[in-house]
This record gives C-alpha cells, sequence and structure tokens, in this order.
C-alpha cells in the first residue's frame, strides 16, 4: 500500500518545481523522508545546493568556476564564464550531460571539449565567434545568442534538426544542411529564402524580414511572421502553409 502511495507522490512531484517539491516535502515526517528521492530539474547554480544531502539529485545546473563539482544526475549545464579572456576547458563536461549552455561565452569553443552525449547547444548573449569547426556531429539542437553574426556557411553539422538564431544575426543562409526541419531567425535577418532545404517544416521571421516569400519547400507547413510584414505571399504558399502573425516572433 506504501509503495502504491509513494508512486502517487512521485508522480505528482513532476510536476512541481524546486521549491514547491521542498515545501510538500515539509509537510509531516514521512514525506520529509522523500526529500531525498526527488529528481530536481530547475536550474540553479551549484554553490547553493554543495551542502545538501541530495545533491546528487539535480538534474539542471549552473557551473562559473574550476572546483564546482556536478550531481550525478546532471543532464542540463549553464556552464557561466564571469571574467572576459576566462579559459574554461579545466572545467570537465560530465558524460551524462545532454544539454549545455554557454552562458557569457564571449570565447572560442573549443574543439573535441563539448561530450558526446550532449544534443542541446545553446550560445548565449555575447558570443560572437566563427563556428568553423567547432559544432560537435551530434548537436541536434542549436541555438545562438542574440550577438552572433558570422557565417554559418558549410559550418552546421548535418545532425542539427533544430537551429535557432539570435537578433543580431543577418547572413546568407544557402547551406542549411538537409536534416534541419525548424529554422528560427531573429529581429535583424533579411536574406534571400530561396535557397532552403526540403527538409525545412517550420520557419520563422523576425521584425525586419521583408523578402517575398514565393519559393519554399514543400515541406514547409508553418511560417511565423512579425505582424507587420507588408509583402504578398503567393497563393501557392498561402493555399498550403499555416501563416501566423504575431506582434512577437519569440511568443
Amino acid at each position: 500500500m506504501i509503495t502504491r502511495y509513494e508512486d502517487m507522490i512521485f508522480e505528482i512531484a513532476e510536476f512541481l518545481t524546486n521549491k514547491e517539491k521542498i515545501m510538500f516535502s515539509a509537510t509531516c515526517i514521512y514525506m520529509n523522508s522523500l526529500k531525498c528521492q526527488f529528481i530536481y530539474s530547475n536550474k540553479i547554480h551549484v554553490y547553493r545546493i554543495t551542502q545538501l544531502p541530495y545533491f546528487n539529485n539535480f538534474q539542471c545546473v549552473k557551473i562559473s568556476q574550476k572546483g564546482d563539482i556536478y550531481p550525478e544526475s546532471a543532464m542540463c549545464i549553464h556552464h557561466e564564464v564571469r571574467k572576459p579572456g576566462s579559459d574554461r576547458r579545466d572545467l570537465r563536461i560530465p558524460n551524462n550531460v545532454t544539454h549545455l549552455t554557454f552562458y557569457m561565452h564571449i570565447n572560442p569553443i573549443i574543439k573535441n571539449y563539448i561530450p558526446p552525449t550532449v544534443t542541446h547547444l545553446t550560445l548565449d548573449k555575447f558570443f560572437n565567434n566563427s563556428i568553423r569547426d567547432c559544432i560537435p556531429p551530434f548537436i541536434t539542437h542549436l541555438t545562438f545568442g542574440k550577438a552572433f553574426n558570422k557565417s554559418v556557411k558549410n559550418r552546421i553539422p548535418a545532425s542539427v534538426t533544430h537551429l535557432i538564431f539570435g537578433d543580431y544575426f543577418n547572413h546568407q543562409v544557402d547551406n542549411i544542411p538537409p536534416s534541419v526541419t525548424h529554422l528560427i531567425f531573429g529581429e535583424s535577418f533579411n536574406q534571400s529564402i530561396n535557397n532552403l532545404p526540403d527538409s525545412i517544416t517550420h520557419l520563422a521571421f523576425g521584425r525586419y524580414f521583408s523578402k517575398t516569400i514565393n519559393k519554399i519547400p514543400s515541406s514547409v507547413i508553418e511560417i511565423k511572421l512579425n505582424e507587420e510584414y507588408a509583402k504578398n505571399i503567393t497563393e501557392d504558399v498561402v493555399s498550403r502553409v499555416n501563416i501566423i502573425k504575431i506582434s512577437n516572433i519569440d511568443d
């Protein structure tokens, strides 16, 4: 009977935040005993949890210096670089990590630094370096931060299915690999889209995109546009694609 109740409790806990799980476990002695069995999935800096007896139950952590240790359950790491010029190659990324974010990372990506378990890579905010020979061939979800505005010609691996560019990016995209299904552009992008791969199903454009949409792959089923987009869209595209106009492309 107790086992059945515990199963129900753990199912409920899956819908709770880290803080809510702690509050939930504080309701009685029995619940408190389950505190060390809950899995905590909201992002938190490791310095706030290193002394907790359930430290290894945290899945999403932020690190910022050599010596920071990782929970055994860590699957998502936010790699924070506090000082310009900091070299973070001495921070080992565990082999069980699947989601990796470089936070305030303004340095080039170190080749072979990212373990092969990582599928989701986010380059946040200030990153604006060349990605030539830097993105591993096992990344499926690649997100660039606001400042990135470098050429991506022949530099996106064929493993990527979801590709997101930040607000400053405005380069040609004639060589997007045929693995990409979801392609999202930020505010500044305003280049030709006549040579996109046939694999793409979802497209999204930012505020300043003003090119005519008359030649897109037949695979596309949805296009998101800023509400200010005023160009005519050909009847062929309108008849087969769900066109969504929104005030903020990030919605």
